[in-house]
């Protein structure tokens, strides 16, 4: 079974989840680690809206408005959160009345959004090939 780009995209994710844990436990400052991870949060998405816009397909896949979503209403406001407020605990920062935690957990639904992006193109993907090679053995 040959992995398509939606399979690498979630291989990729969860690999990404795997590194921000281990920084998290070998990293000592929790601040400077949640920088770390913010901006691998930060580059993940971008490099799945990045390449599904190079090659034209944006529109129609829902990878690039999952990771664009998790990008604008996740990654991106948690790491100006983190940054701006340097040496603030994190758990004692809010935006708006919400606190920081209570965003991160928002975040938990918004990187199942991405994934869901994810399973979905990658579930068409694999109905594609499999309609062109049903067509092959007509032929």
């Amino acid at each position: 079974m040959r992995m398509n780009r939606f399979r690498g995209y979630m291989l990729g994710q969860g690999l990404l989840t795997v590194i921000v844990m281990v920084i998290f436990r070998s990293v000592s400052d929790r601040q400077v680690a949640g920088i770390i991870a913010g901006l691998l949060f930060l580059l993940a998405p971008s490099i799945v809206i990045w390449n599904e816009y190079r090659m034209g397909t944006w529109k129609k896949q829902a990878s690039f408005w999952g990771s664009l979503c998790f990008l604008v209403f996740s990654a991106l406001p948690i790491f100006i959160l983190r940054v701006t407020n340097y040496g603030q605990p994190f758990e004692e920062l809010s935006v708006l009345g919400v606190t920081g935690p209570m965003l991160h957990k928002f975040s938990n639904y918004f990187f199942i959004v991405l994934l869901l992006g994810f399973f979905i193109d990658s579930f068409s993907e694999k109905k594609k090939e499999l309609k062109t090679q049903m067509k092959k053995g007509e032929d």
